[in-house]
């Protein structure tokens, strides 16, 4: 009898011990899987121009807006010494997972550039409207002796009936919501505008193109709800009160980045804003970035 007991408390510990294990496996494959989806990791802003951004946190990167090499109207451009980096690959734009284009408008996207950009850096792919995606297609077609970039690589957001549409990139570190939201002005509304919420880690940023600021559109896509820490938006919406109030109720308490705004008047609005929120980004200049923790 006792060595039956003897043997029934072992046959307990090696129990334990393995349940014990399989416990510790799963932690730390969880946390595994929280460091690879960059959970905990900070957030970096870097400004490109225009309404242009890099995101990176993480294991991920997204360009957004940042394929811009002419000034467009009263707008500016990716000077040629950050664009011949990003084609490089060099850092800050080392390994770039997607490419997102608001809208079709040359002071948010232009053909030549995201196409050069693209053949060189063959990891990154690009999601749009399908007036962005044709305008890249016909950049394509006059660049002769080059082979086509593949449809895997070039694709067209389908948000179907809701105007909505999620994407995952590497490997999970990158996640996107695409959003119709149309463009402000009546002259502009057979253009293809998207609105983004993209999540890398921890942090969700909204950016929203050149999005008529409709607060009932903005509801019905979820964006009240999506946990935005960071709002990349045109300056035009931050000197209005109620435009600024709508945005309060809506998002909260976020980080404020102001874009979209001509380089000679980029004193004036950023001096402008510094009376009514003082705690907005107004960038400068291209490269100029902001790390939040």
């Amino acid at each position: 009898m006792r060595e039956m007991a003897k043997a029934n408390r072992r046959f307990q510990w090696q129990v334990l011990w393995a349940w014990g294990l399989a416990i510790a496996l799963v932690l730390s494959g969880s946390t595994a899987l929280a460091e690879d989806n960059g959970a905990g990791a900070p957030l970096e802003v870097t400004f490109l121009a225009n309404e242009g951004v890099l995101l990176s946190s993480g294991k991920g990167k997204v360009i957004l807006d940042g394929l811009v090499t002419e000034p467009y109207t009263i707008y500016g451009a990716v000077p040629e010494s950050v664009f011949e980096s990003m084609v490089a690959g060099k850092e800050p734009f080392a390994g770039v997972d997607l490419v997102l284009a608001s809208h079709v408008h040359r002071d948010h996207f232009q053909g030549e550039p995201t196409l050069t950009y693209l053949r060189a850096q063959r990891q990154a792919r690009l999601i749009s409207s399908l007036q962005v995606v044709e305008a890249l297609r016909q950049a394509e077609g006059e660049a002769a002796g080059e082979d086509e970039l593949p449809q895997a690589r070039v694709e067209v957001m389908d948000g179907g009936e809701a105007g909505r549409q999620e994407v995952v990139a590497a490997e999970g570190a990158v996640r996107v919501v695409l959003m119709e939201l149309a463009h402000g002005g009546a002259r502009h509304r057979t253009i293809q505008n998207l609105g983004h919420l993209v999540t890398l880690g921890d942090w969700t940023v909204l950016h929203v193109g050149d999005a008529d600021l409709d607060p009932e559109v903005f509801r019905r896509q979820g964006i009240h709800r999506a946990g935005v820490d960071v709002a990349v938006l045109p300056f035009w919406y931050l000197l209005q009160p109620e435009a600024v109030k709508a945005l309060e109720e809506l998002l909260g308490e976020v980080v404020l980045v102001v874009t979209h705004v001509p380089p000679k008047d980029v004193e004036a609005v950023a001096e402008k804003l510094a009376e009514t929120l003082p705690e907005a980004w107004v960038p400068r200049r291209a490269l100029e970035s902001r790390r939040f923790d």
